[in-house]
């Protein structure tokens, strides 16, 4: 293909070397403005995505409830809800939908073509032809009900009453958006206000779909192995070549500069669980597009705040203002300007008019001061490793979509030249080389001298909560006279319908014998404690010590919790942190500590704690002993490095407890399951959370005991190395292994007595705070099941999950998102679900789900393939190697792996309905996290906790 060429009514007017990412570009424009980009590189897991450019009109969240809508049915797939449909029969790694401050998204992937073929072609429609059903809009966005008194409902409603109901949700808005003008779109929520929501009519929705989604306006991406030829003759055939163009919506533009800085304050629906006021500074900085400016700011962030050890870092923590450092602190690049933000959290009001003239001192001081070349350094060279490396979680089309392109893309600029990261990290070095002050006469360019910026001050207030339920009282009354109940009903209808046999048959689907079952194993010997595996990584080698800590007590293993934390936080053989943290940073790749517990496949329960790196070859010795100094000379006499580690954790659970509270209740139901989930539990989760304020008091004890729990963990007999590196390395890697590392180590190994039971659970327990929505836990034991009867389970409650509990607790019930699975390791059920308005009626649906669900043989297909989809998920090497440790410590060979698979992909019909659903509701757990008022009105024993978000 070469520049000027025409196919299928699309013009390509650029092609591109992408070297950074051995990769070529291609863009096309249609006739009708609709623009394609397709990034070609060998990879068969593709991605695309919809870009729609929305920046909002008003607070009504109109483009977040389309964004929801769009794939509940479409012209040539008119079921109730496609996208669930999708779900249900997927290989995708990745499906969903997403609304930022001007752009809605439509991202999916897929390793399987024909699933990738399926999911573009009803993506396609939904974003073209949507039925915009207005039962779709009342589910999805907000409706007036009179059960039992008039009041609203709906997921988009529900939902941002949950975000709303987050001190630090509410400090990213303000300090983010207040940085723009008054006549800036910028200024609305995007996903909209909950009082205002409750303002927006279906005629208004349908008149914001029309105005905005129209070919100018939308922009289409492809990465990977795509056939591209055949999607653009399939769009102008089926979608562009006899439709209105419409008219691209115009761009925001660089705001304004302030001539002099500005300050707000505001209010966050906290209560007393938040302690003190977050205090932000914010500055306003160039353009989003500028690949460059992002980079540079990129390591600045880095640089300056990126370890407890980084100099702006350690001046907040050492600094006494407030608690800790802000968990919204960072860059931002969701705005046509980039922003910059620091912040610190728990601030008494004594202190709030201090932080301001801090903040301007602090950055004066490291300017004037200068920042070391190594740390700088050692920041580019983590950038090129990232390069080098390619690893994530997510689909790299994805990251690379959502980290680079789409901020430039949007404004003009190529997705190549966004791209070309390299090139500027080069540039940086070169303007270093010339001027050794670089970034500090940037700093004082960009932040010092910059009259754009913002003092932001959100106090935790017991009349917020209050007020907002007066605005929703007061939308109520004014659209009082507008309620319908012939509305009402044509919803509860539609909510209790089902599709015909005839619309399900018109979504594309999947099949088991598209799907490969892929039955490989990878290339590990074991040679005593040391586990080598044999993969392709570009140089590049990843270590994971593991020591066992099995035999360990429940408080020694909080303590471990805890010292994880600390060696990454404290001085080491003489170095202070920050010394030892730069030259970390400088040879690897990244370093991360944890300990985590559960059940091997003969039924021992196992604590592991596991220090993982990454390295080059040429930088693996000094790794090494970099890491043996941090495990065996680290310095647990700073009574003040003990309280920040502290800080530090506690500070990571309170800005995530409401953000992922179902992950956290779920977790504290699964306490009363077994041995393994009781220790995760008093370990990780909520219980110990609660601990950690016990700890702060123990400070001059936990000295003595985490040297102690350290010395006793970190020996040779506890350990087992996982080396995944190229082959002709992996033998230089033992040798260097045993050198730098395990000689290090001490060689004795004191045993424990450890716990040998777990006290007996909470059937109903609650942690209560300030929140208008619930997050429900729920678990139960599976252990008088066999294990072919689990496995069946687990493909039942993958069936229960996508189907009736969706249907209950999300399209009728109004959650956020609701899940149900099986852990077959752990021998449990347990699911959750998440920012939902009901708590005793979703418990009940809870339960009901399971009892009423009805199968057939589209259904068990359907599970099958939800089980192969995770054998056909591409893993980076890094992931690999976790794998890969895990399937060794407990113990899961690969002859039980696939034994196990083919138990379930045997399955019939009849094994399935055999199973006595009962048994998955004995014995069960549940644990939320909700308002105390709402707890007190349940009809179940709750258990109540205070939760002091501090």
């Amino acid at each position: 293909m070469e520049e000027g060429d025409i196919f299928s009514g699309f013009t390509l007017n650029k092609v591109e070397d992408i070297s950074d990412y051995s990769a070529k570009g291609y863009s096309f424009i249609h006739s009708s403005g609709f623009e394609v980009y397709f990034m070609e590189r060998d990879d068969d897991e593709c991605f695309f995505t919809y870009s729609v450019y929305t920046p909002p009109e008003d607070n009504t969240g109109v483009f977040h409830i389309l964004e929801h809508t769009l794939l509940t049915g479409s012209k040539k797939y008119p079921a109730r809800d496609p996208f669930m449909m999708m779900v249900r029969n997927s290989c995708n790694t990745f499906l969903n939908a997403m609304t930022s401050p001007d752009r809605t998204y439509y991202p999916a992937a897929s390793p399987v073509k024909k699933d990738f073929d399926n999911i573009f072609n009803v993506y396609t429609d939904a974003v073209f032809n949507p039925l915009l059903r207005k039962e779709s809009f009342m589910q999805e966005g907000i409706r007036m009900t009179k059960d039992p008194s008039l009041h609203f409902e709906g997921v988009v409603f529900s939902e941002m009453l949950g975000d709303i109901s987050q001190h630090e949700s509410v400090v990213n808005s303000v300090s983010s958006r207040q940085l723009f003008n008054q006549d800036s779109p910028y200024r609305y929520e995007s996903g909209g206000y909950p009082s205002d929501i409750c303002t927006l009519t279906y005629e208004r929705f349908l008149e914001i779909y029309r105005k905005y989604y129209t070919p100018k306006n939308i922009k289409l991406f492809f990465y990977g192995n795509v056939d591209i030829l055949n999607k653009l003759e399939f769009l102008d055939c089926e979608y562009l070549s006899n439709r209105d163009s419409g008219r691209e919506i115009e761009r925001i533009k660089l705001t304004e500069r302030w001539e002099r800085p500005k300050r707000v304050e505001a209010e966050s629906n906290a209560e007393s669980s938040v302690s003190g006021a977050t205090v932000m500074l914010s500055y306003l900085l160039g353009d989003c597009s500028d690949i460059s400016l992002n980079i540079h700011l990129s390591l600045l962030v880095d640089v300056l705040l990126g370890n407890p050890g980084a100099p702006l870092y350690k001046r907040i923590i050492d600094s006494r203002l407030g608690r800790d450092i802000s968990s919204e602190s960072g860059l931002s690049d969701s705005y046509r300007n980039l922003l910059l933000a620091v912040g610190i959290s728990s601030v008494e009001e004594e202190n709030i008019e201090k932080i301001e003239s801090f903040f301007n001192k602090a950055i004066e001081e490291i300017v004037e001061e200068g920042i070391s070349s190594r740390l700088i350094e050692a920041s580019l060279r983590r950038m090129e490793f990232n390069l080098k490396e390619n690893a994530g979680h997510y689909p790299l089309g994805y990251r690379l979509f959502f980290a680079n392109i789409d901020k430039g893309w949007t404004y003009g600029r190529m997705p190549g030249e966004m791209l070309s990261i390299s090139k500027v990290i080069n540039e940086i070095r070169d303007n270093i080389k010339k001027n050794s002050r670089y970034f500090e006469s940037w700093i004082d360019e960009n932040l010092i001298k910059n009259t754009h910026r913002l003092i932001t001050i959100v106090r935790p207030s017991e009349s917020a909560l209050l007020k907002l339920e007066e605005e929703i009282a007061s939308r109520i009354r004014e659209r009082e006279d507008e309620y319908k109940r012939e509305d009402e009903e044509l919803f509860v209808k539609y909510s209790q319908s089902q599709d015909s046999k005839e619309i399900l048959d018109t979504l594309p689907r999947l099949r088991l014998e598209d799907i490969p079952d892929d039955r490989r194993v990878w290339d590990r010997a074991i040679d005593s404690n040391i586990i080598k595996l044999n993969l392709q990584t570009n140089g590049i080698v990843y270590i994971d010590f593991a020591f066992d800590c099995s035999d360990f007590s429940i408080k020694e293993l909080e303590d471990i919790s805890l010292l994880v934390r600390l060696l990454t936080m404290t001085n080491v053989k003489g170095k202070s942190y920050q010394e030892f943290l730069e030259e970390l940073k400088f040879v690897t790749g990244g370093t991360g500590i944890s300990l985590e517990s559960g059940t091997t496949t003969d039924g021992k329960t196992k604590s592991t704690v596991i220090v993982r790196f990454k390295a080059l070859y040429s930088y693996l010795e000094e790794a090494l002993r970099l890491n043996a100094d941090m495990l065996t000379c680290y310095d647990s006499t700073n009574e003040e490095r003990i309280k920040s580690a502290i800080i530090d954790i506690e500070s990571e659970f309170s800005s995530s407890i409401l953000r992922n509270g179902h992950s956290f209740a779920f977790s504290s139901a699964t306490i009363g399951i077994n041995k393994a989930l009781y220790v995760t539990e008093m370990t990780t989760g909520l219980a110990f959370y609660s601990r950690l304020q016990e700890m702060e008091s123990e400070v001059e004890e936990l000295k003595a005991r985490l040297k102690n729990v350290g010395q006793k963990l970190f020996v040779r007999k506890r350990s087992t190395i996982h080396i995944a590196c190229e082959q002709g390395f992996m033998e230089k890697a033992i040798e260097l292994v045993n050198d730098s590392f395990l000689n290090k180590l001490g060689v004795g190994c004191a045993t424990s007595e450890g716990d040998s039971y777990f006290p007996k659970a909470e059937k109903y327990i609650s942690y209560t705070t300030s929140t208008p929505v619930n997050y429900i836990g729920f678990a139960a034991s599976l252990e008088q099941m066999s294990k072919e009867d689990i496995m069946l389970a687990k493909l039942f409650v993958s069936i229960v999950s996508r189907n009736s509990l969706w249907t209950m607790l999300r399209e009728r019930g109004g959650a956020y998102g609701a899940y149900l699975s099986v852990n077959e390791s752990e021998l449990c059920i347990y699911g959750y679900s998440y920012r939902d308005p009901r708590l005793d009626e979703s418990i009940e649906d809870i339960k009901a789900s399971i009892l009423s669900q009805e199968i057939d043989i589209a259904d068990l297909e359907d599970a099958k393939i939800a089980i192969l989809s995770r054998v056909v998920r591409p893993l980076s090497p890094q992931l690999k190697a976790s794998l890969d440790l895990r399937r060794y410590i407990y113990n899961l060979t690969d002859q039980e792996r696939f034994a196990l698979r083919d138990i379930s992909l045997n399955a019939t019909l009849d094994d399935i309905k055999r199973i006595n659903r009962n048994i998955l509701l004995e014995d069960s757990f549940y644990s939320v996290i909700s308002d105390s008022e709402c707890v007190s009105n349940s009809i179940h024993p709750f258990k109540q906790i205070p939760l002091s978000i501090k």
